[in-house]
């Protein structure tokens, strides 16, 4: 088993919309799928230069199957997490996710950092995912803003 993590890169750009816009990922976001490749290509081409801001994909035997986000500044971000097709429950989101805080540590270099996720309320398996993260041992301060669309 390979289990590696990278940061995104522009030629992500057309995968990551594919992979959001699939109809399980894209029925717990907060922004649905109803929006066209080329607003998702100038979106992600300014999330990339931000560098507050840090995308990440996990691979398994180098096929990608988790996306995570950390979004906004360095001391409190926001945590978005899902998985590719093909690689829903199957129980990776939790060690992906642990995986995701241990290579954002490295630039935070030691500073605090309280991480926090956005769930709808129906999204039981985010719910249940971000529950149990709360329960690692970790710098990461969980808080469930419960929202819906």
């Amino acid at each position: 088993m390979k289990l590696q993590i990278r940061p995104t890169s522009i030629t992500d750009c057309r995968d990551i919309y594919d992979w959001r816009t699939n109809e399980i990922n894209s029925e717990f976001s907060f922004t649905g799928k109803d929006f066209k490749y080329e607003d998702h290509e100038a979106w992600f081409a300014r999330y990339l230069e931000d560098e507050e801001n840090l995308m990440l994909v996990v691979e398994y035997n180098d096929k990608p199957c988790c996306v995570m986000r950390f979004d906004g500044a360095f001391e409190e971000k926001t945590v978005s997490i899902y998985m590719v097709p093909g690689f829903h429950g199957k129980k990776l989101s939790l060690p992906f996710l642990l995986l995701g805080e241990l290579y954002l540590r490295k630039p935070l270099q030691g500073l605090k950092c309280n991480l926090h996720a956005e769930i709808m309320m129906n999204n039981e398996a985010s719910i249940a995912l971000f529950s149990q993260a709360s329960m690692q041992d970790g710098f990461s301060q969980w808080k469930h803003i419960m929202g819906s669309k």
